[in-house]
């Protein structure tokens, strides 16, 4: 059985790119950081993580990335680097945002950098209409 014709959603629309730099100072300890807003209806698609200026702490750093509640990604910073996330697929009701919590290995670190990226679409939102 098939969708009928007069039912079939014809909106089209184009994934939006949410792109937000982070450093070292920004971040505390086991906090969480609230990074890229999501909107009501949001559906993260895919992202990254990229590690521009390692963090010089003396033991492996981590960074974590959440998004809905739920874990996404995480990755060691003592490297530059990308990191996919893994998103859920669940559409954000509510909306929500990604957030990033940095855990120190040890040390007391002094440079660290890099940006998250995240690919979304929202419900209900067409740009274009396909005949």
């Amino acid at each position: 059985m098939a969708i009928a014709t007069a039912n079939k959603n014809n909106g089209r629309q184009w994934p939006l790119v949410a792109r937000q730099p982070f450093t070292l100072a920004e971040m505390e300890d086991g906090v969480a950081v609230e990074v890229i807003d999501l909107p009501v209806g949001a559906i993260v698609l895919s992202g990254t993580m990229v590690i521009t200026e390692v963090f010089d702490s003396t033991t492996s750093d981590t960074i974590e990335v959440t998004g809905g509640g739920a874990p996404v990604g995480a990755t060691t910073v003592q490297a530059t680097g990308l990191t996919d996330l893994v998103p859920t697929g669940v559409e954000q009701t509510l909306g929500d945002t990604m957030d990033l919590t940095w855990t120190s290995g040890g040390g007391t670190p002094t440079t660290g950098a890099g940006y998250l990226e995240v690919m979304y679409i929202i419900t209900s939102r067409a740009n274009e209409n396909q005949p």
